[in-house]
């Protein structure tokens, strides 16, 4: 897990930056490259996650704060003072944030101390470097199994538990519980589990790919609804187009719950952008002949100088360092 930033310890200039994205990605017109670029920002940094989990739980508690008359009224003269001109609305957004950060240190709150309004209770945020694999247990039984470089943001409700994956890739074991369904974001699209377990991950275009390892999943998108059964699985793109249910490899499916990359008949460039994940050195193609490579086998995942050790021994590859983090792949 990404060690947290004690509030306090949070660059202002952050905190600005943070509460920017929020009002930028509240509205609707946001465009994919721009969550893109949030996405990059958010994994830049640890302090940038915990300042944008500062902001969204200032942001929600604000909105909580709207039942209470006399945190509305403070608000309001902090909002509004006599004779200020109209601002538009992202401008009214980042001005509600301040204030409630304001109403936060006078009520002596602190940014985490929202247990007032009930909100951030059953909220947390989690996210693995390159390299690494983080298992959650949930407060209702159910667990989860973040893959390398992966962020994802857990919420439990009275009536929903939902988890938001952000990128990367994660397994879910979820717990049957009547009246509160199991709800995973990703992407253009949802996933609706009951009792059962399944993986959603992000490819390296947006896309996203679901695999269900046993029991029975509900994906919707904008523009259709599935159901897949037990070794099953599809995928959807941001604009909510779903490509069929088909069945799956489950044996490559589980490969990197126990740290493996195992491929059946891969091209070159898909093993490479998959052992990739998992390493801070990045092997590449440099020779086009060498992209219909077809590759059969097991490797630990992130384990680089094995892989370049299997290629060049099976194939005419040789490997060239042209830095300390590249590695170009070439006909030999």
């Amino acid at each position: 897990m990404t060690p947290e930033v004690a509030n306090a310890d949070i660059d202002p200039r952050v905190r600005s930056e943070a509460e920017r994205w929020l009002v930028r990605l509240l509205e609707r017109d946001a465009s994919d490259p721009e969550r893109a670029e949030f996405e990059r920002w958010l994994a830049a940094s640890s302090m940038h996650a915990s300042a944008y989990r500062e902001a969204e739980q200032l942001w929600a508690a604000s909105r909580e704060a709207a039942r209470h008359p006399e945190v509305v009224a403070a608000a309001e003269r902090l909002l509004h003072p006599r004779h200020a001109p109209a601002r538009p609305w992202r401008g009214r957004l980042a001005a509600a944030l301040a204030a409630a950060a304001l109403l936060a240190v006078a009520l002596g709150l602190g940014a985490y101390g929202w247990h007032v309004f009930g909100f951030h209770q059953g909220v947390a945020s989690y996210s693995t470097r390159v390299g690494q694999r983080l298992t959650l247990h949930l407060e209702d039984g159910s667990g989860l199994l973040l893959d390398t470089d992966t962020s994802a943001v857990v919420r439990y409700g009275h009536r929903l538990r939902r988890v938001d994956l952000l990128r990367g890739r994660a397994e879910f074991r979820v717990q049957h519980e009547a009246g509160r369904p199991f709800v995973v974001h990703a992407g253009g699209g949802t996933v609706t589990a009951v009792g059962t377990k399944f993986q959603v991950s992000f490819g390296t275009d947006g896309d996203v790919d679901v695999v269900l390892l046993n029991g029975k999943v509900s994906v919707a998108a904008a523009r259709s609804k599935t159901t897949l059964t037990s070794g099953e699985g599809l995928q959807f793109d941001r604009t909510g187009i779903v490509r069929g249910a088909h069945p799956v490899d489950l044996s490559e499916a589980l490969g990197w719950t126990h740290g493996e990359v195992i491929a059946h008949d891969w091209r070159l460039p898909q093993l490479l952008a998959t052992m990739n994940r998992y390493s801070d050195t990045k092997l590449r193609v440099g020779d086009a002949s060498l992209r219909d490579v077809r590759v059969t086998g097991t490797f630990p995942a992130g384990d680089q100088q094995t892989l370049i050790q299997v290629l060049e021994a099976g194939w005419p590859i040789r490997a060239e360092h042209v830095s300390a983090t590249e590695v170009v792949l070439l006909h030999d």
